[in-house]
């Protein structure tokens, strides 16, 4: 999904002193059309590097040209080394090593068709595969966003309040199902109407359950990818208005005492609550953060569930879902269907309003795990 190239100084080199004004045209629309344009690829190489070449004589100016485009493209990623492909025309074993002589000649199309087909900015469900191949694959792309990024943010605000309901429903469902059958002795209610208020009670505990099996099922998948990449600080940013930590009230809360301390108990409910689902990323260092306000809450990407790459604190991709982060069912089987990399000038839109509207904005509760 994100993927990296380099190019070495050889290659510019030549570049500039052998080749002629039409082929170093043809390899300035090679990369150009196939990773720089491309949304979901990158530059990985220091600025002083790249841009400190002699654009004097020979192609001067067609590598000037080229520069410009590159520069658009870098990023400051921290591992310099791991990088998709690299330009030079010191061809060695590796195949992943692009010369200027396989551009000007007929590899062009065999390049171009190969990163077509296996580097794309998306990763779609194939009814191809079965459930598992289907995993693997989204777990390879995942793995790219890992790989790469200092950071990567969960954006979900939904994870909280999902995780309350279902509390709040398993304490509830037995006073729920002893009040039912009470009423059903003292024939308050006939036995088709305790049959059918039966069902809703058993019915409502299992929707609930089946949705935060679901988002600890994923948790767990999460997990296992960011153990195989890194060690890098990974956030949750989710949210939960403050009138919803109602749900967390039980027989055993006294409210008969003044609102702030009923609602610090239940923010350290809360904390229990999440601490419970979050355990699942074990030895990974992570941060949770729950905002509450309205601002916050309301933001658009915080309500449409993304994932954020970041590197050196700055922005390099965003990447939505079509059905949150709960990638997984309750039964560990895949029910997202596609993954897809936001348009980087949208994302860019998006990221800086979020960062106002949620990130900055003050945690009701945060939890820091395995620093």
């Amino acid at each position: 999904m994100i993927y990296t190239f380099t190019i070495e100084n050889d290659f510019f080199d030549d570049f500039r002193d052998k080749l002629n004004v039409k082929d170093a045209r043809t390899v300035i629309d090679f990369i150009s059309s196939n990773f720089i344009n491309r949304e979901n690829f990158f530059l990985n190489a220091e600025r002083k590097k790249i841009f400190n070449q002699k654009t004097n004589g020979g192609n001067g100016n067609q590598l000037k040209i080229l520069l410009n485009k590159l520069g658009k493209k870098i990023k400051n990623f921290s591992n310099k080394d791991n990088t998709d492909f690299i330009f030079s025309n010191i061809e060695g074993s590796k195949s992943n090593i692009i010369s200027t002589n396989k551009i000007i000649s007929d590899k062009y199309i065999e390049i171009e068709n190969y990163l077509d087909e296996n580097f794309k900015p998306f990763w779609k469900y194939t009814t191809k595969e079965n459930d598992q191949n289907n995993k693997r694959e989204l777990e390879k792309s995942l793995t790219r966003l890992f790989d790469v990024c200092d950071e990567v943010y969960f954006v979900d605000r939904h994870i909280p309040r999902t995780l309350c309901q279902f509390e709040n429903t398993k304490k509830s469902f037995e006073n729920k199902l002893t009040n039912l059958k009470l009423r059903f002795d003292n024939k308050k209610i006939s036995e088709q109407k305790y049959k059918s208020e039966l069902y809703k009670i058993k019915n409502n505990l299992k929707f609930h359950e089946s949705y935060y099996n679901s988002y600890n099922n994923s948790f767990e998948f999460f997990n296992k990818i960011i153990k195989e990449t890194s060690s890098i600080n990974n956030r949750f940013f989710c949210g939960l208005l403050k009138k919803d930590l109602e749900l967390l009230i039980d027989d055993n809360t006294n409210t008969d005492r003044p609102y702030k301390e009923i609602e610090d108990e239940l923010k350290t409910t809360l904390e229990k609550v999440l601490n419970e689902s979050f355990k699942k990323f074990d030895k990974n260092k992570l941060i949770v953060h729950v905002k509450s306000s309205h601002q916050a809450y309301q933001n658009k990407t915080s309500y449409r569930r993304q994932l954020v790459g970041i590197v050196k604190d700055d922005l390099l991709a965003m990447i939505k879902t079509d059905k949150g982060l709960n990638f997984l069912d309750d039964k560990f089987q895949l029910q997202t269907d596609e993954l897809s990399q936001v348009k980087p000038e949208l994302a860019f839109e998006d990221w800086e309003k979020w960062k106002v509207d949620v990130k900055r904005q003050p945690d009701m509760v945060r939890i820091v795990l395995n620093q």
